[in-house]
């Protein structure tokens, strides 16, 4: 059978055809089905083709380093609505990227204007922070409704508006060749700004395979893929790709609110709960107190099965106290990197015994490598799937141009300041593309 490529939106609308009344995104107390998260996902796709956030260049007309869709910033805690935008922003054929919730006014704002961003969703505890960041700039604003009090931005437009817009006719039709951005944290120099063809990190990163069919991602979706519980924040890329992999799978998302400090009794609590079978954690950060608390108090972990770790190193003796624990869970430490997808991964089943690696080739597409400013950047060997290009205040990509400035009257940012997007109404400039 022939295998195709696939968008992120198009791998979506086929596992939740399988599995239409299955949940999809479990949070507190809230529970969305496939097919009310497709419903929605819809029409937050359709309110944002109606404002111009879209594609105005197909990727076949670029540069690696370019981009040709508008990007839309997501300053949100981790909650359902951090998904469906993710998944809305793709159908319109924007590129949704992540911004870390703490960094500063200026931070912020240097990102968004390093990434050229066009829309802002964000949670309404957050208004401040997206007030100061947007001093100046003419942005598309959709709130989410935290319940914290604090009032929406003058202009911005309920999530809950976005979500319930009539599908428009003329909805755009997803490309595999369609970006996926992810922001690196910043913690080793400026945020990088990593770009990957929808239909690569499907594959890398995302629960998928080259061989994926329509027909072999329904049967997997209509088996069921258990819970997956993505404990970090969704503005990290491992918890995005842990979710991703699990919807591609036609599993239930659980999420838990992250705007309150890491606390291992909800996590446990959580799990316990919702049956999760699967539970992606942050090394020895969060499996020390998880350590410390299934010591205190028992719960019944019957349903987990494996506890995936990676973004930090979880140590041998920590991970052998958890086995010890709970015996019956399978303990992965997972390797990887925002340009490569996963990597290798090394399994532990039980106390003392001995671990099993699988090594994923890294892709041998992947261009990037850690370049100062003052130097050349180099490249590597074409492949088949890893990112194909990066963009931050420190490095620069393979054969990036030169950029002219600014406008005199744009803001001081941390970060150098990159060309715009054209919506898809706008007459096309000279290239009509961000060039990173």
């Amino acid at each position: 059978m022939e295998s195709m490529e696939w968008s992120l939106p198009a791998a979506f609308e086929v596992v939740g055809a399988a599995a239409p009344d299955r949940a999809m995104l479990v949070w507190k107390n809230t529970r969305r089905t496939y097919a009310e998260v497709a419903a929605r996902t819809r029409s937050l796709a359709s309110f944002l083709q109606r404002h111009g956030i879209g594609v105005c260049r197909e990727r076949h007309e670029l540069e690696r380093w370019e981009c040709g869709q508008a990007t839309v910033a997501l300053l949100l805690y981790n909650c359902p609505e951090y998904i469906e935008a993710m998944l809305g922003c793709f159908r319109a054929r924007a590129v949704p990227f992540n911004v870390n919730q703490h960094y500063r006014p200026e931070e912020v704002r240097g990102l968004l204007d390093m990434l050229d961003a066009e829309a802002v969703i964000y949670h309404r505890a957050l208004a401040p922070l997206v007030a100061e960041a947007t001093k100046g700039r003419q942005l598309l604003l959709v709130d989410v409704d935290d319940g914290s009090g604090v009032a929406p931005l003058a202009g911005s437009t309920s999530f809950a508006d976005a979500a319930s817009e009539p599908v428009a006719a003329d909805l755009s039709t997803p490309s595999p060749d369609d970006l996926c951005l992810v922001c690196t944290g910043g913690t080793t120099g400026s945020p990088k700004a990593v770009l990957w063809r929808q239909g690569d990190i499907f594959v890398a990163a995302m629960g998928g395979t080259e061989d994926t069919t329509r027909g072999s991602l329904t049967a997997k979706a209509a088996s069921g893929g258990g819970a997956w519980f993505a404990a970090p924040p969704l503005m990290h890329a491992a918890a995005q790709w842990t979710a991703f992999a699990g919807i591609h799978s036609g599993g239930t998302i659980v999420l838990h609110d992250d705007a309150a400090p890491f606390d291992a009794r909800t996590i446990l609590e959580t799990v316990a709960r919702e049956r999760v079978t699967m539970m992606s954690i942050v090394g020895d950060a969060f499996a020390r107190p998880l350590l410390a608390e299934l010591r205190r108090t028992p719960y019944d972990l019957a349903s987990l099965q494996m506890i995936g770790t990676g973004g930090a190193v979880t140590s041998a003796a920590v991970k052998q106290q958890l086995l010890e624990l709970l015996p019956h869970v399978a303990i992965v430490d997972g390797y990887g990197a925002s340009e490569t997808g996963g990597m290798p991964t090394v399994r532990r089943d039980a106390p003392g015994c001995r671990a099993a690696s699988h090594l994923r080739p890294v892709p041998r597409c992947c261009r990037l490598t850690g370049v100062a400013s003052s130097r050349q950047a180099t490249t590597r060997s074409a492949g088949p799937h890893g990112a194909v290009a990066y963009r931050s205040g420190i490095s620069a990509t393979a054969r990036r141009p030169r950029r002219p400035s600014r406008s005199s009257t744009a803001s001081a940012s941390p970060f150098p300041a990159i060309g715009r997007v054209c919506r898809p109404t706008e007459p096309s400039p000279c290239s009509a593309a961000t060039r990173w």
